[in-house]
């Protein structure tokens, strides 16, 4: 376009200038000058409008959920009089997780003095950090001659995180195995104990340790002796494998789900898997709903790895004794290589079952 469009204004300067030969008139005289200094000052007047030019996309939103529709809206403002037929902004989606980038363009025109707002919308079928920007806009000068553009940066986060897999059921038996019972939610206190035996009450022991039902049975007061949960960890390792059939999407929410459901039922639990960006193992302590919500937000911002590298399984360094469980999930391969995500229980104390 812009060469045609070179050829057309140089044709029109002769033939203007071939009348003004002819005619030698006044007029003729002022609309050649006027030809002949239209491009200059138009393009003069474009760039000062590119630079002056600002875009800003939508905010940031955190806690978001997969296949709905999420409003962006992108605001190009124009503080100069003067105004733009067409503007191109170039639209790039991507989810940093998955390292999955789509680019669409967009046309619009830029009123003078307010600039020009648009709304559309986005959905993502994966969980992940969904980041929407604009980093470039062009547009063409009045006579399309020339196309100006500028690099620009403004970009907005969506948190997407995983589903919740209702058909989720974690046997947790023999994590629990030899324990009388266990202390009162973790919202009175957050006293995530297990109940390691019980004796004969002392002069001295706290009152709200008195088993009551087994002190009436015995006819005497027997009290609880706690150990601390923090020698019986239970560890949810996960492996950000993918294959690029985003299997680890599935994975994401079933660990998700069996957080919550662990938080449900009062057990505390740590999530841990290898960060390839920051190089080493992350662990992050849950203890509640706002700690796996804060705990897979961070998660969304980190990247994958190849499937079948186990670098969480390598990488993690622990000692078996304080231990109770380490629930280590990732995406294998079946022999027809079709692709299944796997649950292995390490030291055989928690069952995980998909109904």
């Amino acid at each position: 376009m812009g060469i045609l469009s070179i050829i057309i204004y140089i044709c029109i300067l002769v033939l203007s200038f071939f009348f003004v030969m002819i005619f030698q008139t006044q007029q003729m005289q002022i609309v050649f000058g006027s030809l002949l200094f239209l491009l200059p000052v138009e393009l003069f007047c474009y760039y000062y409008v590119l630079k002056k030019l600002t875009v800003t996309v939508g905010a940031n939103h955190n806690q978001l959920s997969k296949k709905v529709p999420i409003p962006i809206e992108i605001t190009v403002h124009n503080p100069t009089w003067i105004p733009i037929l067409e503007c191109t902004l170039v639209l790039t989606m991507k989810n940093g997780f998955y390292e999955e980038e789509k680019r669409e363009q967009i046309k619009l025109p830029i009123l003078a003095k307010k600039g020009q707002v648009l709304t559309t919308s986005i959905t993502s079928s994966y969980a992940g950090c969904i980041e929407v920007s604009v980093k470039q806009l062009a547009l063409w000068d009045l006579l399309r001659i020339k196309k100006l553009k500028k690099e620009v940066q403004a970009h907005s986060e969506y948190i997407i995180l995983p589903e919740v897999v209702e058909d989720i059921e974690v046997d947790k038996n023999a994590y629990v195995t030899g324990q009388t019972e266990v202390e009162e939610s973790s919202q009175k206190g957050n006293d995530f104990s297990e109940v390691n035996n019980i004796r004969e009450y002392h002069p001295g022991d706290s009152l709200k340790d008195i088993h009551w039902k087994l002190s009436v049975k015995q006819g005497s007061l027997m009290v609880k002796e706690h150990v601390s949960m923090s020698s019986m960890q239970l560890i949810i390792l996960m492996e950000l494998e993918d294959n690029g059939r985003f299997q680890l999407d599935h994975m994401l929410d079933v660990v998700y789900s069996i957080g919550r459901k662990l938080l449900s039922e009062h057990m505390n639990f740590t999530l841990c898997y290898f960060s390839k960006r920051q190089g080493r193992m992350v662990t992050a302590p849950v203890i509640n709903e706002d700690g796996l919500l804060d705990a897979f937000v961070q998660l969304m911002y980190e990247g994958t790895y190849p499937l079948g590298s186990h670098l969480g399984k390598e990488q993690i360094a622990y000692e078996s004794e304080q231990i109770t469980c380490l629930l280590w999930a990732y995406v294998g391969e079946k022999e027809n290589g079709e692709a299944q995500v796997i649950y292995e229980e390490d030291m055989v104390h928690l069952v995980l079952t998909e109904v």
